[in-house]
């Protein structure tokens, strides 16, 4: 089985953040503490699973962007050779297509990279 290595854009990184101060806010550090650890999984599981879900019909830089629910969020994703470059978590009701169709284009940026 193809293994990947996932790496989160420095966006996704400020998506995960925000996600965590606002339930934070609203329901408590017990539940970002859960969501952290949902959230860690979920990412950790695409380096096997990456290929399994949709396409969004969006692309990257000539790269297909997958997608994967993570309700209320959904998980946005390239594959470039052997990683996963986990470019945005954005929430479900975000036009997200808009946004992807607008920055086809744009460097996301990485740590390490």
């Amino acid at each position: 089985m193809l293994k990947y290595e996932v790496v989160l854009s420095y966006e996704a990184i400020n998506d995960i953040v925000d996600a965590e101060d606002y339930i934070r806010w609203h329901f408590g550090e017990v539940r970002s503490l859960l969501y952290r650890a949902d959230i860690r999984k979920e990412i950790q599981a695409l380096s096997t699973d990456a290929t399994i879900y949709s396409k969004s019909g969006c692309m990257y830089r000539d790269y297909p962007v997958y997608k994967k629910p993570f309700p209320p969020s959904i998980l946005f994703w390239v594959i470039e050779g052997g990683e996963v470059l986990i470019l945005r978590i954005l929430r479900e009701e975000f036009d997200w297509k808009t946004y992807f169709q607008e920055n086809r284009f744009r460097v996301y940026t990485y740590p390490d990279r």
